[in-house]
């Protein structure tokens, strides 16, 4: 991973695997959710979401990185999430 950039990493013990994150330059935070109860039949899940602003930011006073984009403008966003197997090193990060 470039350490020019945000990276994350996300255990996951029971599978013996390691989810890697890597922003790009544009997309520098990463919501992840995890839901209260699963649908039957449903394995357990998260969902992974770049963002380029602090949730809620919407509704907050300040710069909490949303950026408006003027007519004809883009924005080009990139996120490298990445699985890793857990058996052959051990990672720190948050345990899922």
């Amino acid at each position: 991973m470039d350490s020019g950039r945000a990276t994350q990493k996300i255990d996951y013990p029971s599978r013996m695997l390691t989810l890697q994150s890597q922003a790009g330059s544009s997309s520098q935070r990463l919501q992840l959710l995890r839901p209260d109860a699963y649908p039957e039949g449903c394995e357990p899940y998260v969902y992974l979401k770049p963002m380029t602003h602090t949730c809620n930011a919407h509704h907050l006073v300040g710069d909490f990185g949303l950026r408006r984009l003027r007519r004809g403008e883009s924005l080009d966003l990139s996120h490298v999430i990445q699985p890793v197997s857990m058996s052959s090193q051990k990672h720190e990060g948050r345990t899922v």
